[in-house]
């Protein structure tokens, strides 16, 4: 059986430079995504993740690839129950146990447009963490697009 991965392609209205910012920089983060990912993004260096005043580090949360503007790469966070709330306390045990994924951005300029990948993978199968991501990178980049496009916010989702 093949392990699963999630790819997610969305042209952006925006240059490489701007949108790897919004990639690594607090001040986009918070606004299109509501959270926080903290690193100096140089290969190797450690990924802490903050959410409404909770920090949570992991020496597993790494940058595993840093190309500015073309391509970012990361460990993607451990589950815990702080941050992942609405899990049953099973699912959130079996995700927990599951060994970390990766996530990588590539970026590629086309005209006015850049050309954004979002590739998840190193998924086991039956993946709970690769069922979450699913759901959840449509959303992110779609108020990451609404952000660099118009300068606005998308509502929180339910």
């Amino acid at each position: 059986m093949s392990k699963p991965e999630f790819v997610y392609v969305s042209y952006i209205r925006t240059t490489p430079e701007l949108l790897y910012r919004a990639l690594t920089e607090r001040a986009f983060m918070e606004r299109y995504w509501g959270l926080v990912v903290e690193s100096d993004w140089e290969v190797g260096s450690a990924i802490t993740w903050e959410r409404n005043g909770l920090r949570h580090s992991d020496p597993r949360q790494v940058v595993l690839e840093a190309d500015p503007p073309r391509r970012l790469s990361y460990t993607w966070h451990a589950i815990t129950p702080e941050w992942n709330p609405s899990l049953s306390e099973e699912r959130r045990r079996l995700a927990a146990a599951e060994p970390l994924s990766h996530v990588t951005f590539e970026l590629e300029a086309h005209g006015e447009l850049v050309k954004l990948t979002v590739l998840h993978d190193h998924f086991e199968p039956d993946s709970i963490v690769a069922q979450m991501v699913t759901k959840g990178w449509p959303i992110v980049i779609s108020s990451l697009k609404t952000l660099l496009e118009t300068g606005e916010t998308q509502p929180a989702t339910p």
